[in-house]
């Protein structure tokens, strides 16, 4: 299992900079890490409301385009991903 510390960026019912850790499958993708925060985080409602085109997900301070993107890249040894931010897109 991968644990992600998520931080919400933009989301009008959390605090600035609010993080929320979630736990994902190896090998799982971007679609993957949305359903898992959708499912063990039912607390944060823009969650539940979003389609992928409205929000931005970034990995290590990179962008990562395509919901069917591997949250992680091949090699890396940690199961942990502990920089990552999803940011609510204006107008979301």
């Amino acid at each position: 299992m991968i644990t992600a510390s998520v931080q919400l960026s933009g989301f009008p019912s959390r605090p600035a900079r609010s993080a929320v850790e979630v736990s994902v499958a190896e090998g799982a993708s971007i679609r993957d890490l949305v359903a898992a925060l959708r499912e063990q985080h039912p607390d944060v409602p823009e969650l539940q409301q979003l389609r992928p085109d409205q929000f931005v997900i970034a990995v290590n301070e990179q962008t990562i385009k395509g919901l069917d993107r591997p949250l992680v890249a091949g090699g890396e040894t940690s199961a942990r991903v502990s920089v990552m931010m999803i940011r609510l897109l204006a107008g979301g």
